[in-house]
């Protein structure tokens, strides 16, 4: 007996994914430009239950919630400290919560100067 599965049959929605295409620093500013795919971009909103695939996504420095945007193609994050800071990004629904399983971006280096 063969039994066989294919992911994804009759369904034409692609899994959400999302990536970090380059940032840039304005002072102590960081500017993400994001790729993301099969995700409906919408503002958090609070006490309505998250619909499927749906939501904003958020912008970690070193492990720690910085912001979100709910913008397709790029998000700000601001006041950081000069130094070295290891940038990701998270797709998460209109309730705040991050998807789970994690959905998120490899990671990214920048560096802020000191005194900015």
């Amino acid at each position: 007996m063969i039994v066989a599965a294919v992911s994804g049959c009759g369904s034409s929605t692609e899994r959400p994914s999302i990536r970090i295409l380059s940032s840039s620093v304005v002072g102590s500013a960081v500017i993400v430009k994001v790729r993301i795919t099969g995700w409906k971009m919408a503002a958090p909103l609070r006490g309505v239950p998250p619909k499927p695939d749906t939501g904003q996504w958020q912008i970690f420095a070193d492990n720690t919630y910085f912001g979100f945007s709910y913008d397709r193609s790029y998000g700000t994050i601001n006041g950081l400290s000069g130094g070295m800071h290891r940038i990701y990004v998270a797709l998460a629904r209109t309730d705040y919560s991050l998807v789970y399983p994690l959905i998120r971006s490899r990671p990214v280096e920048v560096h802020i100067a000191d005194g900015e």
